[in-house]
C-alpha cells in the first residue's frame, strides 16, 4: 500500500523547482517506485531532463476514462530564508513544510494512494489514466504535449489536484502572457535631445494598461485581470536606452483570441514587438449541473462540512490544454493545501488534508469508475 503522508514528504525532499534541470529527478523516484510496484506506466518527454508519465489501470473493454492529473515542478525557493529548509519536509504540528507541499506534491501523492491502491478495482464505467506532468509552472508545457499525445483516448471526466482546500473548484479563468518591445534611439546622456528614451513611451503603454478595462465578464468568475511583471531596459546610467522591455499577464473570461486582438490594437505602433509566451483558454462549461455531477460535488463539500456553491479558480491548471481536444468534459479541481500557500516561503500543508484528499479521490474513482 502507498503511504500519502509519506510519499508528500519523499517528494518534497527532492528539488524539481522549474525552471532548471531538477526535474527529471522527481520523476526517477516515481519510476522507481512503479518499477517495485510492478505497475506498467509511458514516458513522454519534452526533453531529457523533463519527463511526463502517463498510467493506465481499468478495463481493455471499457473506451471512456476520467483523468487524474497532476504537476511534479515547483517555482524556485525565492529569495527571503525560510524558517524551514525548503526540501526538509519537516513536519511540526500537524503540517509538513516545503516547496510544493501545497503546490502540489501532497496533491499526487494523494492520487497515487488513492489510484495505485485500486490496480486490481473492478472497472465498470471509465478507466482511469493518471498524468504526472512536467513544466505546468511556467504554462503547461507537459500538458500541451499529453493533450496531443492521448488525443484517441476518450476523456469525459478530468481531476486535477491543484490546491483548493479540498473545496471542490469547476474550472478556471484563462491566461495570456506576453512579452512587449518597446525601442527607442540611443544618445548620450548629457544629450537626451538627440534620443528617444524607451523606458518613457513604454511608461506611457503600461499606463495605459494599468488603468485598461476589458468589457469581458463572466458571472462565476467575473472580470478579466491584467498586471505587469517584469521591466527591463538601459545598459548604463549615461545612454538614452534604446530598448525597453515588458511582460503583461493577462488572466482572461472569454477566448485568448479576443483578448490578443484588443492588445494588438493598443500597441498599433511599429515601434513596439508584441511576443507571446503564453496562451491558455478558460477552462468553463456547465457541465457540473447535470444532477450526476452535482451530487459528486454536494458529497465532496459534505466531506468538508461546507455547503455547495458553484466556484472556479483565477489561476491556471494542467486540464485547459485538453479541453479543444477531449469536447468541454466535466472538470474538478480539488487538493490538499491552500491556495493562499502556494509559491510562498515557508509553504505547507496539513496532514489531515492530505488523507483527506486521497478519501475524496477513492469517493470519485468509486462513483465514476
Amino acid at each position: 500500500m502507498i503511504d500519502e503522508i509519506k510519499l508528500t514528504k519523499n517528494l518534497i525532499k527532492i528539488n524539481s523547482t522549474n525552471p532548471g534541470k531538477f526535474e527529471k529527478d522527481v520523476f526517477d523516484f516515481v519510476e522507481t517506485l512503479l518499477n517495485k510496484k510492478k505497475i506498467k506506466y509511458k514516458k513522454y518527454p519534452l526533453n531529457k531532463n523533463r519527463p511526463n508519465l502517463v498510467i493506465k489501470i481499468g478495463n481493455n473493454s471499457i473506451k471512456d476514462n476520467v483523468l487524474f492529473i497532476g504537476h511534479l515542478d515547483t517555482v524556485p525557493f525565492g529569495q527571503l530564508k525560510w524558517k524551514y529548509d525548503p526540501i526538509g519536509a519537516r513536519e511540526l504540528n500537524g503540517k509538513i513544510y516545503g516547496r510544493g507541499s501545497t503546490d502540489m506534491k501532497s496533491a499526487v501523492a494523494s492520487m497515487c494512494a488513492a489510484i495505485l491502491n485500486r490496480k486490481d478495482y473492478n472497472f465498470k464505467n471509465k478507466n482511469i489514466i493518471l498524468a504526472l506532468v512536467s513544466g505546468e509552472e511556467t504554462g503547461c508545457e507537459g500538458s500541451k504535449l499529453l493533450a496531443k499525445k492521448l488525443k484517441k483516448e476518450k476523456i469525459s471526466v478530468i481531476i486535477s489536484g491543484e490546491p483548493t482546500d479540498n473545496y471542490p473548484l469547476l474550472g478556471h479563468k484563462g491566461v495570456l502572457w506576453l512579452e512587449a518591445s518597446v525601442s527607442g534611439k540611443t544618445s548620450h546622456g548629457s544629450s537626451p535631445q538627440y534620443g528617444i528614451n524607451s523606458i518613457y513611451n513604454a511608461i506611457d503603454y503600461i499606463n495605459i494598461l494599468k488603468n485598461y478595462n476589458f468589457k469581458y465578464k463572466n458571472d462565476y468568475m467575473k472580470k478579466s485581470t491584467i498586471n505587469i511583471g517584469t521591466f527591463f531596459s538601459g545598459q548604463n546610467i549615461n545612454s538614452v536606452p534604446d530598448k525597453a522591455t515588458f511582460s503583461i499577464d493577462i488572466r482572461t473570461v472569454e477566448s485568448n483570441y479576443l483578448y490578443l486582438k484588443e492588445i494588438k490594437k493598443i500597441f498599433k505602433s511599429k515601434n513596439v514587438k508584441l511576443k507571446e509566451i503564453v496562451n491558455l483558454d478558460m477552462v468553463y462549461n456547465e457541465k457540473w449541473k447535470n444532477q450526476q455531477n452535482l451530487n459528486l460535488l454536494k458529497h465532496i463539500c459534505k466531506l468538508n462540512k461546507k455547503s455547495f456553491t458553484p466556484k472556479f479558480a483565477n489561476y491556471f491548471t494542467d486540464i485547459s490544454p485538453f479541453q479543444k481536444y477531449y469536447n468541454n468534459p466535466f472538470n474538478i479541481i480539488v487538493g490538499p493545501g491552500i491556495t493562499q500557500q502556494a509559491h510562498q516561503t515557508n509553504e505547507y500543508v496539513k496532514k489531515d488534508e492530505i488523507i483527506k484528499s486521497r478519501k475524496i479521490y477513492e469517493y470519485l474513482i468509486n462513483e465514476i469508475c
